[in-house]
């Protein structure tokens, strides 16, 4: 925050995400301007020149801070998190905001859904719909209750669904069932380890 010149009275609106359209940076930049009074808006994340897409010039209204290391304490400086991508398979930047109990505004596509629920764990807004970004990013400025219930909700459900230790124990378990009905020998000699 200090690095950006936001101060602890302040709000803080960040995306994090590769610099490419498809993940609706431009309509970050267009909800950034029109609530430029009301917080400052920042995107963390390395350029991709590699993509038809790339955004490798600087918007209006958004400060670009370019790839960071210490994601923990970026996630965590973020009074809103926002991911407007236009397609996620999985977002992981959202699941780690989520886990930093940062409030989210996601767009409504198949990737950001399973982070939760509308209303419940996160807000989410159509792809591509700048207006219906900032409309959701405003209600969140303005209800630091909302803010606070959303982050925690976001949180104990990442904590729930996607803690990676929980997750390799269902990949080893599913690989152990599937090696079982299959019949290879292995399968028999293993046993399942707890979490």
């Amino acid at each position: 925050r200090t690095e950006l010149g936001v101060g602890s009275s302040e709000l803080l609106v960040g995306g994090v995400g590769r610099r490419v359209a498809e993940k609706g940076i431009r309509e970050f930049a267009g909800a950034a301007r029109v609530l430029r009074d009301k917080a400052t808006f920042a995107w963390v994340g390395p350029l991709d020149t590699a993509k038809a897409d790339s955004l490798d010039h600087d918007l209006d209204g958004v400060k670009f801070t370019g790839q960071r290391l210490d994601m923990p304490s970026v996630y965590s400086a973020f009074d809103v998190f926002v991911l407007p991508s236009y397609r996620e398979g999985f977002s992981r930047s959202a699941m780690e905001a989520a886990a930093c109990g940062r409030p989210m505004v996601l767009t409504d596509i198949r990737g950001n859904r399973e982070l939760g629920r509308d209303g419940h764990e996160a807000l989410f807004v159509p792809p591509r719909d700048a207006a219906g970004l900032a409309r959701a990013i405003e209600r969140l400025l303005f209800d630091s209750a909302l803010r606070d219930r959303l982050g925690a909700l976001a949180n104990e459900r990442a904590r729930r669904a996607f803690d990676q230790r929980v997750v390799a124990q269902r990949s080893f378990e599913a690989y152990v069932a599937v090696g079982k009905r299959k019949a290879f020998a292995w399968a028999d000699d293993l046993s399942i380890p707890g979490p």
